[in-house]
This record gives structure tokens, C-alpha cells and sequence, in this order.
């Protein structure tokens, strides 16, 4: 999915969204120890952090959750990567505010869970075998 983003030929709204939910570091349900494994996603972050913003509301996303702050020093990307996602995810989205799961731990709004528990997924996200 990362290769796709940066070559420009992954769908630019539920491509980044994808990245962000597959590194997330924070579980919608089930164990932590299913979440990608940190060092793979600081990874994927540090790539992430260069991609063009087609779509700037869903890139924001990706980087909110693949560099949220958990709490757990076993989940969190290191700090200086975190800084450099706040940095670009409020360049992005002119809104501090969307930030501040990169400053503090949060819990989920209920817009967002609504978002990802409800019925609607990105369109055009086909799931395949």
C-alpha cells in the first residue's frame, strides 16, 4: 500500500486511510500484541511523512494514527519521529487541534469510532483474497 501512495497509483482517499488503520497503535478491538509491530511502523512513518498530500484530510489521518502517543513505551514511534508528524499533520490540516493525540494520550472520539464502526468505509475499498 505504502509503495502505491508513493508512486501516486493508490486510491488518495482510502489508500492513506488503509496505512493509518493497518499501523495504528491503538486497537479498535482485539490484543495489543496483533498491532503492527512498532519498528515497522516507525518505518512506515518515516515514509509516510514524505508523501504528497492528495488528499489532505486522510493523509492527516494516516500520520494521527500511526504516530498517536499511547502511553506505552512499547507502542509509541520515538519521540523526535512524533514531532516531525505533528509538525507535518498541522502543516496539513491548519488545526492544532487534530494534533493533540500526538501530544497526549487520548481516547477516541465518538465521531471517530462512529467512523470506523459504522457502515461506511471508504469508497472504493474492495477487500480481496
Amino acid at each position: 500500500m505504502l509503495k502505491l501512495l508513493e508512486e501516486g497509483k493508490a486510491p488518495p482517499r482510502w489508500g492513506p486511510w488503509a496505512l493509518g488503520r493497518l499501523g495504528s497503535r491503538e486497537p479498535l478491538y482485539g490484543p495489543l500484541d496483533r498491532l503492527a509491530p512498532v519498528d515497522k511502523v516507525t518505518f512506515w512513518l518515516q515514509r509516510a511523512l514524505k508523501l504528497p498530500p492528495r488528499d489532505k484530510e486522510e493523509l492527516t489521518f494516516a500520520l494521527v494514527q500511526l504516530a498517536r502517543l499511547t502511553g506505552d513505551r512499547t507502542r509509541d514511534v520515538p519521540e523526535p519521529l512524533r514531532a516531525r508528524a505533528r509538525e507535518r499533520v498541522i502543516a496539513l490540516s491548519q488545526d492544532p487541534r487534530v494534533a493533540r493525540p500526538l501530544e497526549e494520550v487520548v481516547t477516541a472520539e465518538r465521531r471517530t469510532e462512529g467512523a470506523f464502526y459504522g457502515d461506511s468505509v471508504p469508497v472504493g475499498l474492495v477487500l480481496a483474497k
